[in-house]
């Protein structure tokens, strides 16, 4: 009995992980919506978030402590001339040197939303597929049909699609299938909303019988800030909920979260499990999280990873410790590095009176060119280009940054000659200017 209730336990928690580690299309990053996606769709949103922000993370080096710091594997991402990612590698350290692991490989049509992601593997001096994804997105950015396949050496073959019904830009439902030789119904989720557009619950149904019947919800609650304070899954048993886990956030007064609870209803209580505390610098990054484990009836450290960060407030370096015996005890690190393309440079000078926007340098340009603004306050910036029809080219900046001086290099190596238009926006004050392309 206590295994199956643990067991019970074990899928209700990544249950709550996997929605509350996911982003809404729609709002990318944003939490709070819980959508549920699929791992293939995750990973799409992941990239299409990095191909939003402009500033292009280059390498990702993995350490194991071993007495010191080792190398265990890397990730490589390379980017087309848009700074779209196009490339994923994985290599792991073996033999005093870096070998080829796997890769993802992203295909765009004329957007920042990848429509097709082929997983590989390295074999035999090879890359050999493996899976893909294919999606499709309408013209709000937001997914419409997740399918996932595999390869099975001479051809793709169909595992599972997820589609995705709005209304109102807002997610109603989507639904999984597997194929068959069809596509057969397999599970539902169904999302509600308040009259703020946040999710209240997502209610889980599988299909049995020809019909859509009740599994699982996830309830969730917030404060008049928007925070996401309460998350609580139910499942359907003998006609009723029955509460089941539950999650409790605390925030502080600049709305981030500070802890997260994790409780699971046995033997009518609420018993705890999880705890996970988060501590963060003055410019509101979060340079520590501490987690717990409450099964014992005391809170007891597990696990803590620690990160710093540059001017630029770009993650640098994330350390994870474990906890033994009132020690802690390093286990891995990784340090990330960034490069070009949206090249930033900080001008480290005095902090600007005024909001600007100068011309672009040179003007006119071939086949890159330099932005320069003044933002007086920490501020959400966008920096956008538009050729003369209105239409996006490229987001060169899409981010919160600190007060001061910044510099970025536009590429237009794949562009025509021309005249487009830079916009540099904040939630206060926007500023649009013009640019010449002459090839």
């Amino acid at each position: 009995m206590r295994l199956k209730i643990f067991t019970i336990f074990f899928t209700i928690f990544l249950f709550i992980g996997f929605s509350y580690s996911s982003y809404s299309n729609n709002n990318i990053g944003d939490k709070s919506k819980g959508i549920a996606l699929s791992k293939g769709e995750e990973k799409a949103l992941k990239v299409y978030q990095k191909n939003l922000l402009g500033d292009l993370l280059t390498k990702i080096i993995h350490y194991n402590w071993v007495s010191n710091w080792v190398y265990d594997y890397q990730e490589l991402y390379s980017y087309d001339a848009q700074n779209r990612e196009t490339e994923a590698l994985t290599q792991s350290y073996e033999s005093n040197k870096w070998v080829n692991k796997e890769r993802t490989l992203n295909y765009y049509s004329t957007g920042l939303q990848p429509i097709e992601m082929v997983n590989q593997e390295y074999k035999n001096n090879n890359w050999v597929n493996v899976s893909r994804t294919l999606l499709s997105w309408n013209s709000q950015n937001n997914t419409t049909e997740s399918i996932d396949q595999e390869w099975n050496d001479t051809g793709w073959v169909n595992k599972t699609k997820i589609t995705y019904n709005y209304s109102s830009n807002k997610l109603m439902d989507q639904i999984t299938q597997t194929w068959s030789g069809v596509w057969v119904n397999q599970s539902k989720i169904v999302y509600t909303y308040n009259s703020s557009t946040q999710i209240t619950e997502m209610t889980m149904l599988d299909w049995k019988s020809n019909s859509w019947q009740n599994n699982m919800r996830y309830l969730l609650s917030y404060d008049s800030h928007g925070n996401n304070y309460l998350e609580e899954i139910q499942i359907f048993q003998s006609g009723n909920w029955m509460p089941t886990a539950k999650i409790t956030k605390t925030f502080d007064s600049k709305n981030n979260i500070t802890e997260s609870i994790t409780q699971m209803f046995l033997n009518t209580m609420w018993m705890n499990m999880y705890r996970t505390t988060y501590t963060y610098d003055s410019k509101g990054n979060n340079i520590q999280t501490t987690q717990y484990n409450g099964m014992t009836g005391s809170w007891v450290p597990t696990s803590r990873s620690t990160t710093t960060y540059d001017q630029l407030n770009r993650e640098t370096v994330r350390v994870f410790e474990s906890y033994d015996n009132g020690n802690w005890l390093n286990s891995s690190k990784a340090e990330y590095f960034y490069g070009a393309g949206t090249n930033f440079v900080y001008k480290n000078e005095q902090i600007p009176e005024k909001f600007e926007l100068s011309q672009n340098y040179p003007n006119p340009f071939n086949p890159s060119t330099k932005i320069r603004f003044n933002l007086p306050e920490k501020s959400n910036v966008k920096l956008t280009v538009y050729n003369l029809l209105g239409e996006k080219i490229a987001s060169l900046i899409n981010n919160e940054l600190s007060a001061g001086v910044y510099e970025i290099e536009f590429q237009a190596k794949n562009l025509s000659s021309g005249m487009y238009f830079y916009r540099l926006e904040t939630p206060k004050q926007t500023i649009t200017k013009k640019m010449i392309l002459s090839k």
